[in-house]
């Protein structure tokens, strides 16, 4: 049964998913590569595609995972001013 319910999330990693890549706020026209697994695909920016879902997902873990490390920095960055400022 735990097979079965492998191979259906598999298939679901497969299945094409409209994407369009954002525009990056610093200018960069370039285009978006993404990688799972050694497969890469390159999509350009502002243009809706069809992609395997898994390309997707990986994208939205790394821009969640980002804005996680932005902020932990910032708290960084408050924690450390704080003391600052009592002086």
């Amino acid at each position: 049964m735990s097979e079965k319910k492998v191979d259906t999330e598999m298939d679901i990693m497969e299945e094409l998913v409209d994407f369009t890549a954002p525009f990056d706020p610093a200018g960069n026209r370039g285009e978006l590569l993404l990688g799972v697994n050694g497969q890469v695909v390159r999509v350009k920016r502002g243009e809706t595609v069809r992609i395997k879902r898994k390309f997707v997902q990986a994208w939205e873990n790394a821009n969640a995972q980002a804005a996680a490390a932005r902020a932990a920095m910032d708290k960084a960055r408050q924690s450390v001013r704080a003391p600052l400022l009592e002086m």
